[in-house]
């Protein structure tokens, strides 16, 4: 029965789609022959057939059949050139199209298993009206989610087990994450409905923290720190300091850290202008500096990069909904995307602390 419903609904998202190619068909068949517009006007299939991507495989098929219609006319006009010509875009169409659709398919089933484990989890909380925890309840939240995850695991496997402090865990969205590799893990909020809201678990410590710039830990006393979309803490100098203090020799810190030399950084900018100069805003604590600028600051205070991950490419809001968030990140995987820290909007970092060299 599910299955029936998708098709039909895939039918109906498809329909507008095969009109468009239709009506760029009929275009390209009327156009008078040595036209210098009879080939270019085949490049307005670039549009329907991204449209058509965005549904996945079911909906990319069909649009990817209906455009090879355009060969007719020059088949029965015995115009090799153009044939070859045609045949060649055509194929590069289908094939970039397939690519893409396969891609969103995939990203659309890998947020679809993360928000339904974030379901999961949720109904465990004691309170489930946090802000994070709605968030990550969006294709966009579960998109970032499903990043994290993989880059928090991909890191803590690698270090031995021992103390983690989450700053600000809200109310424990990636505490499943660092429970499978920690002893103990002390997560720590300002907001107080968050913080209890928390459910319970033997290693798990959740710990109500005020204003003041300090984590509430006592010196070399940690493993590791954490600070996932936390831009109150992980670009300020009191944290760097902080987590100097607290680690014990050769500890991590994992952090995200907001890109200003990026586009989403540009956009961010444009907005602070705009508004009133003084103006207090909560998207002033964003995209403050560049990754590059952020690293060498860690650097200063004894800490070296090991890791990187870069995400959060597709250009829509942290609460957006959107089903063009998986064609977002599908084109971010597809051309590498996550690897170009230097640019991204933002950046997971693992950075490591420096044994100090004994002076001789």
């Amino acid at each position: 029965m599910e299955s029936k419903r998708g098709a039909a609904h895939a039918a109906i998202q498809t329909l507008p789609i095969l009109l468009v190619e239709a009506a760029i068909v009929v275009l390209h068949f009327a156009i008078t022959r040595g036209s210098v517009w009879h080939e270019p006007v085949l490049l307005l299939l670039l549009i329907p057939v991204l449209l058509a991507t965005a549904g996945g495989v079911r909906t990319a098929a069909p649009a990817l059949v209906l455009p090879f219609l355009a060969l007719v006319d020059d088949v029965a006009s015995g115009e090799p050139a153009e044939i070859v010509i045609e045949v060649l875009f055509l194929l590069a169409l289908t094939a970039a199209g397939l690519l893409i659709a396969h891609a969103v398919d995939v990203e659309r089933a890998g947020n679809d298993r993360v928000l339904a484990e974030t379901r999961k989890r949720a109904a465990r909380l004691k309170d489930t009206s946090g802000i994070w925890q709605n968030i990550a309840l969006t294709r966009m939240g579960a998109y970032a989610t499903g990043v994290e995850e993989a880059f928090l695991d991909e890191a803590l496997k690698t270090l031995p087990s021992g103390t983690i402090v989450d700053v600000g865990a809200a109310s424990g969205r990636l505490e499943h994450v660092l429970l499978r590799h920690a002893a103990r893990v002390i997560a720590t909020d300002l907001n107080r409905d968050e913080v209890y809201a928390m459910p319970e678990d033997p290693k798990l410590t959740p710990a109500l923290v005020g204003a003041l710039p300090t984590l509430p830990v006592r010196d070399g006393a940690v493993d590791t720190v954490i600070a996932i979309e936390v831009p109150a803490a992980s670009d300020q100098a009191w944290f760097r300091e902080e987590c100097r203090r607290v680690l014990r020799p050769g500890g991590t810190v994992l952090v995200t850290m907001y890109n200003a030399r990026s586009y989403k950084g540009l956009f961010t900018r444009i907005r602070r202008r705009l508004r009133r100069s003084g103006t207090q805003h909560w998207d002033n604590l964003y995209y403050q500096r560049s990754t590059a600028e952020q690293i060498k600051l860690w650097r200063e205070v004894g800490f070296q990069r090991h890791r990187t991950r870069a995400y959060y490419w597709p250009p829509l809001g942290r609460q957006s909904n959107s089903q063009w968030v998986s064609v977002g990140s599908a084109i971010e995987r597809l051309l590498g995307l996550g690897r170009l820290s230097g640019i991204s909007p933002c950046v997971l970092v693992e950075l490591r602390q420096v044994d100090p060299t004994p002076e001789t």
